[in-house]
């Protein structure tokens, strides 16, 4: 592999990484909202079901475009 190809890749693979490192981001901050809060001891626990279920939702979702991000980029190497 001559080093422009090898730097054309690289460039490639870090363009396919950074929609996955923003959603991670995001997900990172709603956990620290919702740990905060919880922690605060201000309202009752019950109150954050939908914001924890909602977490889950979207960590499902990133774990799938995380696999299919994987796979590309794997094919792509």
């Amino acid at each position: 592999m001559t080093v422009k190809k090898g730097v054309t890749n690289l460039k490639m693979l870090v363009a396919d990484l950074e929609p996955i490192v923003y959603r991670a981001e995001q997900l990172s901050s709603f956990c620290l909202v919702i740990n905060n809060a919880l922690e605060s001891g201000s309202t009752n626990e019950e109150q954050y079901i939908p914001a924890i279920e909602l977490l889950g939702e979207l960590m499902a979702e990133f774990y799938q475009t995380f696999s299919d991000h994987f796979e590309q980029i794997h094919g792509n190497l």
